[in-house]
């Protein structure tokens, strides 16, 4: 991974269509918070999106014992293109085969195709035409199993569109748009945990390709991407009120404690950067989480 001329700021934003959304106060759920802090000279603003991912607020009620993280939220194709401003990583080398597995667990297939959706804006990123086209037909395939393909029938041709003519701005948004479209389908089906397992997974896998790229070859300033607590909360309690037949599925009592070690990882202090060998350990964890996840079970 080549590294860049550093800049004078490293900017994480929010786009609108944002899927995580951090709020513990339902009175701040129509606003968006703009936090500004330093960083070694540097100045790394953010804006913490809220009430942009629904039920967050009913899985955080307001309370005081329990302090607000620094806001510090993107969205996962957002962080993988902040990557791409401080650094030239090699993102063909993170590409990974379609899953194989025909899986019988819909919270398994929740968070499956929400690492397909990473996997495409990884795809978008690396420029790659043939990769995204198939990952759009993958998309398909998964939403067919949760009852909602035919929501994303047409946005599935515009990914492929705009891969053809190699759009990679407006397949960006594409994808981000059809992510936002399928969490509106399952909620209008009343599948308010699938659509929250989604997300998980999207935020998932595309932390793990973060911090793999950057495990390959550390860099110190880009490593503050992973310094992340708003983002730690949500996928250290992710799996929290999904209902309970979504709460005793095996695969997320599986992933559960390791998702709590995660959260500790992208948490630390907001002065300093993880280790490279705590970036190690962050994607070895994530790894696991994902193999765990693509596992078939009886």
């Amino acid at each position: 991974m080549q590294l860049m001329k550093p800049r004078s700021y490293l900017r994480l934003s929010a786009p609108k269509s944002s899927t995580l959304g951090m709020c513990c106060n339902a009175q701040d759920s129509a606003q968006s918070l703009l936090s500004v802090r330093p960083f070694r000279g540097r100045v790394l603003k953010s804006i913490w999106a809220a009430g942009t991912l629904a039920g967050w607020t009913a899985l955080c009620p307001a309370q005081e014992t329990t302090p607000l993280p620094p806001p510090a939220a993107v969205s996962p194709e957002e962080l993988l293109h902040s990557l791409s401003r401080c650094a030239k990583p090699d993102w063909a080398s993170k590409f990974r085969p379609p899953v194989a597995v025909a899986l019988n667990s819909r919270a398994q297939i929740a968070l499956v195709l929400g690492g397909v959706f990473a996997d495409g804006y990884l795809a978008a990123q690396a420029e790659d035409a043939q990769q995204c086209r198939n990952i759009g037909k993958d998309l398909l395939r998964l939403s067919k199993t949760l009852g909602v393909q035919t929501e994303l029938l047409d946005r599935s041709r515009s990914i492929a569109d705009s891969a053809q003519k190699k759009e990679w701005a407006l397949l960006r948004k594409e994808l981000n748009a059809t992510e936002a479209e399928l969490g509106a389908a399952l909620r209008k089906h009343e599948d308010e945990g699938i659509a929250r397992l989604v997300s998980l997974g999207a935020w998932m896998r595309s932390t793990e390709i973060v911090a793999s790229l950057l495990a390959d070859h550390y860099n110190e300033n880009a490593a503050c991407l992973l310094r992340q607590p708003a983002l730690g909360l949500f996928l250290g309690h992710g799996l929290e009120k999904l209902g309970e037949k979504l709460e005793t599925d095996p695969a997320l009592a599986l992933i559960r404690p390791k998702l709590s070690a995660v959260e500790a990882l992208l948490n630390g202090s907001a002065d300093t950067p993880p280790s490279a060998l705590e970036v190690r350990d962050l994607a070895s964890l994530l790894n696991s989480i994902l193999k765990d996840v693509n596992e078939k079970r009886n």
